[in-house]
């Protein structure tokens, strides 16, 4: 079911795993999608944090940053519920403590220091 709200995205989804069986999320929370590649997951939890909720989605590349916002704007989210930023997850560039999820699929497989990308969540 989950993968229905992906559509022709899927096919380009590279994570390793399932984020949100755990995650729980509700509608209004903020969420921050780490090593978010092309948007899959920041999607599916869009989808459950709803129009009242903001998902962040965080990448080193920028090319998959662009795209992740292009396809969000093609779905239609306003900047303000679904928006993709460049970063490193070992230095996070975002408020401390200004999200109620975090989520990351496969993201931290690729962290040179995954010691300092834990403590930045």
């Amino acid at each position: 079911q989950e993968l229905d709200i992906l559509g022709d995205d899927v096919r380009t989804m590279q994570g390793t795993g399932n984020p949100h069986k755990l995650a729980n999320i509700l509608s209004g929370e903020r969420v921050l999608d780490l090593g978010s590649g092309l948007g899959a997951d920041a999607f599916l939890a869009a989808e459950k944090a709803g129009p009242k909720g903001k998902v962040v989605g965080l990448d080193l590349s920028s090319a998959h940053v662009s795209e992740a916002n292009a396809r969000a704007k093609q779905r239609g989210y306003p900047t303000n519920n679904v928006l993709f930023i460049q970063g490193d997850m070992e230095a996070i560039p975002v408020e401390d403590a200004s999200f109620d999820v975090v989520i990351s699929n496969g993201g931290f497989c690729l962290v040179p220091d995954k010691r300092k990308a834990f403590k930045e969540v």
